[in-house]
């Protein structure tokens, strides 16, 4: 709870995300999704293309910090 308060409540944002334990990159959390069986090459190319498009970087970092968000506003 008190991890929720920190991001959340005390500072107004709306969405709090967590660090992955073992992956930063979306493209490698991809490239799991398929070898653990949990969805199809095909369906996580559809996906990934589309991070590329937006033009998501596949760097685990962007201007030296880690490639996630904590919290969004």
């Amino acid at each position: 709870m008190g991890v929720l308060e920190a991001l959340l409540w005390r500072s107004n944002f709306v969405h709090a995300i967590s660090e992955h334990g073992a992956r930063t990159s979306v493209y490698d959390e991809a490239k799991a999704v398929v070898k653990e069986n949990k969805a199809t090459p095909e369906e996580v190319e559809i996906q990934t293309t589309q991070y590329h498009r937006d033009g998501l970087p596949e760097d685990k970092r962007f201007s030296g910090k880690k490639g996630r968000y904590n919290a969004i506003r």
